[in-house]
This record gives structure tokens, sequence and C-alpha cells, in this order.
């Protein structure tokens, strides 16, 4: 069983990113930490795990919702697409 003390530390900024860094705004322990759904809150981060290959797993606890996404891509420059998609399609989708 993973602690709530262990989640807690790993999903707070142990590096941050000023100016952030597209959406990423800091790093945990393994845990990339995103700006929150610009049409949100605006206080809750959204953590993505990153994976080879545009692989994610996105938490997003505004909206209690996890998003996994399988990729597959040998493009450098796609990698970064699944952060896009999550702000343009997923969290729009969403919102009450």
């Amino acid at each position: 069983m993973v602690s709530q003390e262990w989640v807690t530390a790993s999903t707070r900024r142990h590096v941050v990113f000023d100016p952030p860094r597209g959406k990423e705004v800091g790093y945990g322990y393994l845990w990339w930490i995103l700006r929150p759904d610009p049409s949100g809150n605006g206080r809750q981060d959204i953590y993505a795990a990153m994976g080879f290959r545009a692989q994610y797993i996105f938490v997003v606890p505004e909206h209690d919702m996890v998003v996994v996404v399988t990729g597959g891509t040998r493009n450098r420059t796609d990698q970064q697409k699944p952060i896009g998609f999550l702000y343009s399609h997923v969290l729009p989708a969403v919102r009450g």
C-alpha cells in the first residue's frame, strides 16, 4: 500500500519550471505537474506520468478523473501531443 504521505510528497513540486515549460510547471517524484484546467477552478494541478512513445497517465483531481493514453509514436515532436489533446478535447468535454 502507498501511504498518503508518499502520495502528497510525490505530487509536490520538487522542481519548479519558471517560466513554465508549456503546460508543465513542475516535477515531483516521477510525476510531471501540469497547469490546472484553464476553465476549471484554477487551483488543482494535473499530474502526469509520461512514458516512452507518448504513453501517458493523467490524474485530474478537479474532475475526479484518470485519463490513460497508449502511444506508439516514433517522432519526438509527437511526444507532447497527448498533453495538447487533454487540454483541447478531454477537459472541455467534462466541464460542467
